[in-house]
């Protein structure tokens, strides 16, 4: 049971005998166990409940909330408590805020702001969406070399309720380029008399430009260990950091977009249940509507082969285990390559490697489906060697050539600019689906012909 369903029956009572009690209650809690319970209430119990704390418990709360609920609940505040919020949050937090309000509601806001929080704010909401500069925060501690450790973390103390993280801090030029960065267990473990200067690591110093992709700076976070990167342009000037927390955040997006995209549909915009029906159909119906053209061919390809069905029907029994065979095959190599260039491990111009390794799997694989497929064919009663050949042949066919299909298409998606996921599993299997049932018949037809020739 959640911790917001033991607190939600109480918190409801205070509400209508002691708001006042709220306060007591929500200090015993985390704040995203807080916010379970701010959602759990009814619209007019938000607001009590809201009220009823100090603003600083307010904002952790809010905090916590999805982009979308947060801006939904400021359309329903006052202006001047609106504006007394935002001004407590975090810069990063009240970009994300601002990108979600409408435009008359934020210009209000952001007039009641000061000239330096409104100067911070309009900095970060003018890098685009999806660029580092748009996740960064611009509360990190800030440092002059030339300070010693015993000043450096007293200047800590000073600002440490009011910057995202202490676990970095980063040394400053006049000119506010990056010197260094250096991190709070080495100002504890080190002299109270030595520089700044001395201690910060500057030969392995990682950062990152406002402009790269934030998909790269998941990565790198990633690859680094890092708990906080910073951020800066291209002289070198500090401009924010991110922290660990919002590349969680991002990786947890990426991820959605590419399950959504294996699944054959644009991503969703909003969650799932907050997507309306239209465009709910509309992520959906463009991908659905090119698959089932595309497997339209698949009814050409028979229909060409109409002859050979004819002589051998029993060739039809077949194929639903020949098209399964290749659709799966496929869809397992469409789906290792695309995570693998998801995180960096293969690279387009591996394709060379991706190709041969795909071959020898897919052809190591086909040739033990091929054994169980004609072991299959032979005991089904009343179906000669022949058709056991052939479906054998095809089995080794149409699963190698599904297996480099799989493996190629995300890397041929990913050289032309595209997301590989593009190349999702139904797109791959649609394809298996024509080349195989071409390869199939083609396969019948030769062994058939060769038969019928011999036998005359």
């Amino acid at each position: 049971m959640h911790v917001s369903e033991l607190f939600l029956p109480e918190v409801r009572e205070a509400l209508q005998s002691d708001p006042a009690a709220i306060r007591e209650l929500v200090e015993e809690l985390h704040p995203v166990d807080a916010a379970e319970i701010f959602l759990g209430l009814k619209e007019d119990e938000q607001l009590i409940f809201l009220k009823a704390l100090l603003i600083t418990e307010q904002v952790e709360i809010l905090e916590e909330l999805d982009d979308d609920l947060r801006a939904d609940l400021f359309e329903k505040l006052a202006p001047d408590m609106a504006a007394r919020l935002v001004a407590e949050m975090s810069a990063d937090e009240r970009a994300d805020l601002f990108r979600e309000l409408p435009t008359p509601l934020a210009a209000k806001i952001l007039a009641k702001l000061s000239k330096e929080d409104a100067k911070d704010l309009r900095s970060l909401l003018a890098w685009p969406e999806g660029t580092a500069g748009a996740l960064m925060t611009t509360d990190y501690v800030e440092l002059d070399a030339e300070m010693t450790v015993a000043q450096a973390i007293e200047r800590i103390r000073e600002v440490a309720e009011d910057v995202e993280t202490i676990y970095y801090a980063y040394a400053i030029s006049p000119e506010g380029s990056l010197r260094g960065v250096v991190s709070l267990r080495s100002l504890v473990l080190s002299k109270p008399d030595r520089s700044i200067a001395d201690l910060m690591d500057t030969e392995h110093l990682v950062t990152v430009h406002g402009s790269d992709d934030q998909a790269e700076v998941t990565q790198v976070i990633a690859k680094y260990d890092l708990l906080a990167l910073p951020v800066v342009d291209d002289a070198g000037r500090l401009l924010g950091i991110i922290t660990v927390d919002d590349t969680l955040d991002v990786a947890e997006e990426e991820a959605t977009e590419e399950v959504q995209r294996l699944s054959g549909m644009e991503p969703l915009e909003d969650s799932y249940l907050k997507t309306t029906f239209f465009q709910m159909i509309r992520s959906r119906a463009g991908w659905l509507i090119l698959l089932f053209v595309g497997e339209m061919f698949t009814g050409n390809a028979l229909r060409h082969f109409e002859e050979s069905l004819q002589e051998a029907i029993t060739l039809v029994f077949f194929i639903p285990l020949l098209i399964s065979a290749g659709g799966n095959t496929g869809s397992q190599s469409a789906g290792l390559l695309i995570r693998a260039l998801a995180i960096g491990e293969v690279v387009p111009k591996q394709t060379w490697s991706v190709l041969k390794r795909e071959l020898t799997c897919g052809l190591m694989l086909s040739l033990i489906l091929a054994v169980i497929g004609a072991v299959r064919a032979l005991l089904w009663s009343g179906i000669g060697w022949q058709i056991a050949l052939i479906v054998a042949l095809a089995l080794i066919c149409i699963v190698t050539m599904a297996s480099v299909v799989g493996g190629l298409m995300p890397i041929l998606v990913k050289r032309v600019g595209m997301d590989p996921a593009v190349a999702s599993a139904p797109l791959v299997a649609t394809i298996v689906d024509i080349v195989g049932i071409v390869l199939y018949f083609s396969i019948a037809q030769a062994v058939l012909t060769r038969w019928s020739v011999e036998g005359g």
